[in-house]
């Protein structure tokens, strides 16, 4: 279990948009977090930084280096609609994020392999010509080309259905910039987390 940042990119700065703590279970994409040490100082900076996200931004320079302590942190005024904004796109990714479990990285690999052994037999299989492709391969009667087919088809599916939480998670966080009310952006993440109901 390790006490994560999230944090955003901001040209010289990094601010830090929210905590989480990371298990097995749940991976944070390694290049919006910083992890803090699981030592007492480094519990009492997370414990600190959790008690003043509500309340404020926290931002740091990219020159900072090694621990991160108190004296680093630059608090600014947060607009109470702009923190709003940060926290439920955070709260929406860390939702989304724990979502996507249901693709690994074999099907990724199976999805790669696949396509390739069948391009390299001449199938190239493209949302036109998908039916003819189909029949076509399992008219061939090889069995790697129907095996590969078939892990094509099964990790095929597994990945449509990531484009379209991804797809969807993109036009959330593209309203949530526009929302001008806390009340717009709770019902826009109502309506999303509905989605993966």
């Amino acid at each position: 279990m390790k006490n994560i940042l999230v944090i955003q990119d901001k040209g010289d700065i990094w601010i830090i948009t929210g905590t989480t703590v990371q298990t097995d279970d749940y991976v944070v994409d390694p290049e919006m977090v910083r992890e803090l040490p699981i030592d007492a100082e480094g519990r009492e900076m997370f414990e600190h930084i959790k008690s003043r996200l509500p309340i404020a931004v926290l931002q740091y320079s990219k020159e900072v280096s090694g621990n991160l302590i108190k004296e680093d942190l630059i608090e600014v005024e947060y607009n109470q609609l702009e923190l709003k904004r940060a926290n439920t796109i955070h709260k929406a990714r860390t939702y989304v994020s724990t979502r996507l479990n249901i693709v690994s990285v074999f099907d990724i690999f199976d999805y790669i392999m696949a396509s390739n052994v069948l391009a390299s037999a001449g199938h190239f299989i493209s949302g036109a010509n998908r039916r003819e492709k189909y029949l076509e391969i399992i008219d061939t009667g090889e069995i790697e080309l129907i095996d590969a087919l078939e892990s094509y088809l099964n990790s095929i599916d597994k990945l449509t259905v990531l484009q379209g939480w991804y797809k969807q998670y993109r036009e959330f966080e593209k309203n949530i910039h526009n929302a001008n009310t806390v009340e717009d952006m709770d019902e826009l993440y109502r309506v999303f987390v509905q989605i993966f109901n």
